[in-house]
């Protein structure tokens, strides 16, 4: 409290606002992954961290993308948020399977979740969902990626 307080009367209102706005933005992502990075579940993380800026330097290095970082800012995202979520995708169903079942009566485990999923549906009964989700994370990498490099300009 004493450093808004300070930043306030140093700077003025608009930098505890921007202070404000930029942990709101970036708060939500860093819990993310530091959430995953402690509970064993790297793919998102390494998706987005290793796999997408190194996609997007071999595209912004091909020629039929000079010029067009959006472009290849996007078909990075689309590549590597689709290889996070099929290889993720089962272990988030699972999840929200077990978090879904409040009563604890159906889900009781990720072993016997597993094996009900099977029975029920089969392989794909743990890719249900996957369309809306792969596209969610798309437009995450997307976003977060576009937000890195202008807040970057801005900040740096």
């Amino acid at each position: 409290m004493i450093h808004i307080l300070v930043c306030y009367h140093v700077s003025g209102p608009a930098s505890v606002i921007a202070g404000m706005v930029s942990a709101f933005c970036s708060g939500p992502a860093e819990l993310t992954m530091i959430q995953q990075q402690r509970t064993e579940i790297r793919f998102f993380t390494a998706a987005y961290l290793d796999v997408n800026p190194l996609l997007q330097e071999k595209f912004q290095a091909a020629a039929s993308f000079k010029g067009r970082h959006t472009l290849a800012t996007v078909l990075a995202g689309v590549v590597s948020g689709s290889i996070s979520t099929l290889i993720t995708h089962p272990f988030d169903t699972i999840k929200t399977r077990m978090e879904a079942n409040l009563n604890l009566q159906k889900y009781r485990t990720v072993t016997s979740t597993s094996k009900l999923l099977l029975q029920e549906g089969g392989m794909a009964a743990f890719y249900s969902g996957l369309i809306p989700r792969t596209q969610r994370i798309i437009c995450a990498f997307f976003i977060l990626e576009e937000a890195k490099i202008n807040l970057s300009d801005f900040y740096l």
